[in-house]
């Protein structure tokens, strides 16, 4: 091989690996990556060490069953049932601003291998569409889909996201529902502010194996 050809190679080489280290480090500092089926995959925020110190002293719901835990905050409201194999946790958080239109500030938990279907058992799925979006939480791929049409009423509505994940033949599911009144005269809650105490228990969940 001439010379030549050899430099050629040599720098060729060496610019393809300084890119990919380039690309590395952009992965590393950005809360998005591109997973090998070309589809985006958005990151939990990530905590700090002030967040971690500041969510030490919240409980822990753990459940050693079904093999996973959250924390939540002091004053949080939690009812927990399991039933026929189905584990529904229910977390009521305490609203950020008083007297606006907001009635609901839920974090719902669900666990199943099944659901009834017209009267028939059948294995549970996570719900897959167009808008289907993937997040990842402490290592692990979610489906994250807007549930909202699925809420409210003549005089209510309510904005709500899934995160959904299967792990062997169960289905995990943590729903975030903003309940609020269509037709209150009270000024309109803020979305963004009241959702901050979901994105940071979110960050909190983590499977034990």
């Amino acid at each position: 091989m001439k010379p030549f050809l050899k430099i050629l190679i040599l720098i060729i080489f060496a610019v393809f690996i300084s890119r990919l280290f380039f690309i590395w480090q952009d992965y590393k500092e950005s809360n998005i990556y591109v997973d090998p089926n070309d589809e985006e995959v958005y990151l939990a925020e990530p905590l700090d060490e002030n967040s971690q110190d500041e969510f030490a002293d919240w409980p822990v719901y753990r459940n050693e069953n079904y093999g996973f835990e959250i924390k939540y905050p002091a004053g949080t409201d939690l009812s927990e049932f399991d039933v026929d194999g189905e584990l529904q946790v229910r977390f009521e958080f305490t609203f950020s601003a008083t007297e606006k239109n907001l009635n609901r500030k839920t974090l719902e938990l669900y666990v199943r291998s099944q659901e009834l279907v017209q009267g028939v058992k059948r294995p549970v799925t996570c719900d897959l569409n167009d808008e289907t979006s993937l997040f990842e939480i402490n290592g692990v791929i979610f489906n994250k889909n807007d549930i909202s049409g699925e809420f409210g009423g003549t005089q209510t509505a309510a904005t709500a996201t899934e995160y959904c994940v299967k792990r062997e033949d169960l289905v995990f599911k943590l729903r975030f529902i903003l309940g609020y009144n269509r037709y209150s005269q009270l000024p309109k809650f803020d979305q963004e502010e009241e959702s901050i105490i979901f994105d940071q228990a979110l960050s909190t969940f983590k499977f034990l194996d």
